[in-house]
């Protein structure tokens, strides 16, 4: 394309995503309509999903127009796409502040929500409905109602209409190869705890988005509110139940075992407190990750707990192993196995390995579920066949190992280790230590030191990795102390030293998305979440994807 076109492909791209995005800024206020129909609410769900995937699509398609020449007739096309867009918007507008002279939504004065002027907003489809405000800020408590309410068939009836414009649209587009990706969009997981737990679509239509959002809902409500159902009890292996060590994969963090005769992961750790119910929320998060096949995590069989009086509890989380054999890329990155792996690491399947495990934190992120844990050790290849053929080809890797906060103990120091840890290279400098969170947490296990941004430096320093082909403790081991003095100073030495290695070997997009991860800048405090989850997509999986010319 000349540069013309380019420029002109990108005008359009982002013309039309600033179209989408305006949209969906609207669609966002229903998530605060507190007692609509279930049809009206399935409605209003799956017009967010329809939302979401146009926007999406956009993205995707506005990155894919600038790398390639403009077929004959795009200007038409373009045209077209341009007036639906223009029908859709128009309609969400109208939809979103008025019909006619009256408001669509009623607004009410209560303290659960806030509107951009700081005045607490609820909204509701019914006439009738009242609020009970005792318990918030006395002085809005007997607010008068803002606006006129739409009956709620009308409200139905112009929820569909958008529906139906957008499904229109989508019969004029390509089919997109990695539709989940629009759960980054989808204004739908930006509700309350409560209110995710009910989200939900015909299987037909998306099961990944209410997948999701159960594991959303788990990670951001309280841990007392975690309820876990009798059929799979989370603690049914805690009772000082013993798995015994077949070999061990990190020392002192996690070994392979077995249970009921079948191989197992086990990962370990230890605390003078038991916290059962952080261990519990954590089981059944894994639980619900089953059903999500992109997340790549292994099924969790459950935990065990054991102390006593003189000791510290030994925490224990089982994951199935799906195979007979299993191996970590840690091992297979070290010196005296890498020659063996070595052709079933070729460059196209690292490139694979690369963008899988990018596509699961994205995925992760989008649930606001921090692994907290994110090496080598803990990115597990599964087979029955086993690994000792010279070209063996390798599945896709699962993720194990996560870690959670606890509140510090009372002797707990925050300093940065002394003594070196393997795990510490693969934490950012300002987190070296293990992850805590303030007793009086209010919402899940939160850590307001460690990030996304956290765990995306993790995914930069395996990206480093697959690059050069050996492991960060081999780089460790093999470096100049006069250049890396410390744990901290990593960081800064796999981005002086490494990365012109590994772009002279993989080529200078791969190792462009692996400096990305390593600057760790993604996710920014001013930004809303979803533009953090955008530019690690075109920084990091975007160009992944182009590495090996295909999308997993």
């Amino acid at each position: 394309m000349s540069e013309i076109s380019i420029a002109s492909v990108s005008d359009t791209a982002s013309s039309w995503e600033r179209s989408v995005q305006h949209c969906l800024d609207k669609l966002v206020i229903w998530n605060d309509v507190e007692n609509a129909s279930d049809l009206t609410a399935q409605q209003v769900s799956h017009l967010q999903l329809l939302g979401a995937r146009l926007r999406w699509w956009v993205m995707r398609w506005g990155m894919r127009e600038v790398e390639m020449s403009a077929p004959a007739g795009v200007d038409v096309q373009h045209h077209l796409i341009q007036s639906c867009l223009e029908l859709i918007s128009n309609s969400v507008h109208d939809l979103a502040i008025s019909h006619g002279d009256r408001q669509i939504i009623t607004a009410m004065e209560a303290p659960n929500f806030r509107g951009s002027s700081g005045i607490p907003y609820a909204y509701s489809l019914d006439q009738d409905m009242e609020f009970d405000t005792s318990k918030g800020d006395e002085t809005s408590a007997h607010q008068e109602r803002q606006g006129l309410d739409l009956p709620t068939k009308e409200a139905q009836e112009n929820l569909q209409r958008i529906s139906d414009q957008i499904l229109q649209l989508e019969g004029l587009l390509p089919s997109d190869p990695a539709p989940n990706g629009a759960a980054v969009f989808n204004v739908a997981l930006s509700t309350s705890p409560s209110k995710l737990r009910s989200l939900s679509f015909p299987k037909d239509v998306d099961s990944f988005t209410p997948s999701l959002a159960q594991i959303k809902a788990t990670s951001q409500d309280h841990i007392s509110n975690i309820q876990v159902t009798r059929r799979r009890s989370a603690d049914e292996l805690r009772n000082g139940f013993n798995i015994p060590k077949l070999r061990e994969n990190e020392a002192g963090v996690s070994y392979f075992g077995e249970y009921n005769e079948s191989l197992v992961f086990v990962h370990e750790k230890k605390d003078p407190c038991p916290w059962q119910a952080t261990l519990k929320r954590l089981a059944w998060q894994l639980r619900l990750s089953e059903n999500i096949k992109e997340l790549r995590i292994l099924p969790c069989l459950g935990y065990t707990l054991d102390g006593s009086l003189t000791q510290d509890y030994i925490h224990h989380v089982i994951y199935a192993i799906p195979g007979k054999h299993v191996i970590s890329l840690r091992d297979m990155l070290r010196s005296r196995n890498f020659r063996r792996f070595q052709s079933s690491l070729s460059l196209t399947m690292r490139f694979k390995i690369a963008q899988s495990l990018a596509r699961s934190i994205l995925y992760l992120h989008v649930a606001e579920w921090l692994h907290r844990g994110i090496r080598s050790s803990n990115v597990l290849f599964c087979s029955d066949a086993g690994f000792s053929g010279t070209h063996r080809q390798l599945g896709l890797p699962y993720l194990a190992g996560f870690d959670y906060t606890r509140p510090p103990s009372y002797d707990e120091s925050a300093k940065i280790p002394t003594e070196y840890r393997e795990r510490e290279l693969y934490r950012h400098p300002a987190v070296l230590r293990e992850p805590t969170t303030a007793p009086h947490a209010a919402l899940g296990d939160n850590d307001e030191l460690f990030s996304k941004n956290h765990d995306i430096y993790g995914l930069g320093v395996i990206l480093v990795e697959l690059g050069v082909g050996k492991s960060a403790g081999r780089l460790w081991m093999q470096r100049p102390k006069d250049k890396c003095n410390g744990c901290s100073k990593f960081q800064g030495y796999l981005i002086a030293e490494f990365i012109p290695k590994v772009r002279s070997i993989t080529g200078r997009t791969y190792a462009d998305a692996a400096l990305y991860c390593l600057q760790a800048d993604v996710y920014l405090p001013q930004e809303p979440d979803w533009a953090g989850a955008v530019a690690f997509y075109r920084n990091v999986i975007e160009p992944l994807e182009r590495c090996k010319n295909t999308a997993i």
